[in-house]
């Protein structure tokens, strides 16, 4: 598993989660529990990793995601004293893990420029972040980037300090703002390439105005920008263009061309049209299945790789045909080292489909979310011989390798 992009994870005081331990990923992790018990959550604070490692905490936390709403409320919020008007250590957010680079555009404090080897070099990250002000606004306290080639460390007064090759540099300690993350300088081409998809059918079938100059060279969250992305592929990579043309006609049987369509109107809208026979269909009229499956086989074929794709609900609107078709894809892509999944499901059809390796359940112990490896149970090994994943969950196996896993 040296390849892998992110290996391991770990989340503290984000939204359900106070502290989730060392979540350990696979190629191919299904996350499964049930509603509520925090598989969204976890999906959420990724996607917040994400931003800190593309934009300013003022762009990663807004709206829904504001620090009002994303800090962990398990506890009563306290100051550091009356002089500092910030949350105490214990109920700060962190984010830390570990993962691996494979290019050199990656790192610049701490290895830039330098050759890295054809299975890339490991890295571990981690990054504080202290509400102030009873919550109104969020800083940057204390972060650390490690890799083979130095380290990187950085303090409250956003100050950091390289070590390189285990040699300090203090020449090339430098500060930046409170509400930039390190992540954001080191690793933004890194995070730039991770997909975080809650896909919204009702926002992808829709005509989007076109945009000379693209905001996001990748799906957003919600899929609305599938047919600016189509229409990417089909200038810039007409190969991956119509592998995602020929795979739409073997799923759908009657479809006969796939297109991303500008109007030309004074708005130029641009939305997906699929034709059937003498009729064409726009992206509107197109099945929650069909255009959800677009989006998948989009962020699975993109061409930058390797990179992290987070699904939630990945089973949603597909018949059991096209979920095989898309297993099938997902199990090459990780295969062939390409890509890593992390998805959410409650399809017992779905995890009949892996390995119990590649189970995690996530369960409400005390309020909180536990995150737990079903292959880890005693109880579990004396089924799973004879039963695949799916057939455990249904037979109510994995709730007793819950109550065993948690003592």
């Amino acid at each position: 598993m040296n390849w892998l992009p992110l290996k391991s994870v770990r989340i503290e005081n984000y939204k359900a989660i106070v502290d989730s331990g060392r979540l350990e990923f696979s190629p191919f992790t299904l996350l499964i529990g049930n509603n509520g018990s925090g598989k969204s959550s976890l999906i959420e604070a990724l996607d917040a990793l994400r931003s800190l490692g593309t934009e300013t905490t003022d762009d990663a936390f807004v709206g829904p995601r504001a620090i009002e709403h994303v800090v962990n409320k398990a506890k009563k919020l306290g100051r550091v004293s009356e002089s500092q008007d910030i949350a105490r250590p214990s109920e700060r957010l962190r984010f830390s893990g570990a993962g691996r680079l494979f290019s050199n555009d990656h790192l610049h404090g701490i290895g830039g420029g330098r050759d890295i080897p054809r299975d890339g070099i490991a890295f571990s990250f981690q990054t504080e972040l202290a509400t102030v002000r009873q919550g109104e606004s969020l800083l940057i306290t204390k972060e650390q980037l490690t890799s083979s080639s130095g380290k990187l460390e950085r303090d409250s007064t956003g100050l950091i300090e390289i070590t390189d090759r285990g040699e300090k540099t203090p020449s090339d300690a430098r500060a930046i703002s409170l509400t930039d993350s390190m992540l954001r300088f080191e690793l933004g081409s890194y995070f730039t390439y991770w997909q975080i998809l809650g896909l919204v059918p009702e926002h992808m079938g829709l005509p989007v105005p076109r945009r000379t100059a693209l905001r996001s060279k990748t799906l957003l969250r919600d899929g609305s920008n599938v047919a600016e992305i189509l229409n990417l592929l089909a200038h810039d990579n007409r190969d991956i263009f119509d592998s995602i043309v020929d795979t739409m006609r073997h799923i759908l049987g009657y479809a006969e061309r796939m297109d991303p369509r500008q109007d030309l109107g004074a708005i130029r809208n641009r939305f997906i049209e699929l034709d059937e026979r003498e009729f064409t269909v726009p992206g509107w009229m197109l099945s929650t299945g069909t255009l959800r499956i677009i989006a998948l086989l989009i962020a699975l074929r993109w061409p930058k790789s390797p990179t992290v794709i987070c699904i939630e609900e990945i089973e949603n609107g597909l018949d059991p045909r096209t979920l095989s078709l898309l297993l099938d894809e997902i199990k090459f892509r990780t295969e062939s080292k390409k890509i890593q999944v992390i998805a959410t499901t409650h399809s017992p059809y779905l995890l009949d489909q892996i390995e119990l390796e590649q189970v995690m359940i996530v369960h409400r112990d005390d309020g909180q979310p536990k995150f737990l490896k079903p292959s880890n149970s005693e109880h579990v090994k004396a089924f799973v011989s004879r039963f695949d994943p799916g057939k455990l969950y249904t037979m109510g196996v994995l709730d007793k390798a819950v109550e065993e896993l948690l003592g």
